[in-house]
């Protein structure tokens, strides 16, 4: 094999361990957000806002924008109610349901941005 070819062959190995680095890093993205789906669906708040980074931001909507893992925690308690959690009350329900994501991983692959279409059940079960 020549030495061209080898060059050929090693520049192609490199493109490709990038690429499957970014898919694997949009795989991990997609976990983490099914875990956050998760947290919310069964009511462990403070898990769900341990997800994030401690300088993250949050944008909810028109509802504004909340930086740091604290503030995205009260929003996220404020959302469910006010109940403080961890666990949903008797007869609540949560279904929160993630959909259409749309993720950027930085051409650097140190940071990424997402963001997801979000279709939810609550309800309260009451019995007299």
């Amino acid at each position: 094999m020549s030495a061209e070819r080898r060059q050929q062959l090693a520049e192609r190995l490199d493109r490709l361990a990038i690429e499957l680095q970014r898919r694997e890093d949009y795989l991990a993205i997609i976990r983490l957000q099914r875990a956050y789906g998760f947290y919310l669906d069964k009511g462990y708040w403070r898990e769900a806002s341990n997800l994030f980074a401690e300088d993250a931001i949050f944008e909810q909507g028109v509802d504004g924008v909340y930086v740091g893992r604290e503030r995205i925690h009260q929003l996220i308690v404020r959302l469910s109610g006010g109940n403080p959690g961890p666990g949903l009350p008797y007869g609540q329900l949560h279904e929160r349901f993630q959909l259409q994501p749309v993720i950027t991983i930085a051409e650097d692959g140190q940071t990424a941005q997402g963001r997801w279409h979000e279709l939810a059940m609550y309800g309260q079960f009451y019995m007299k």
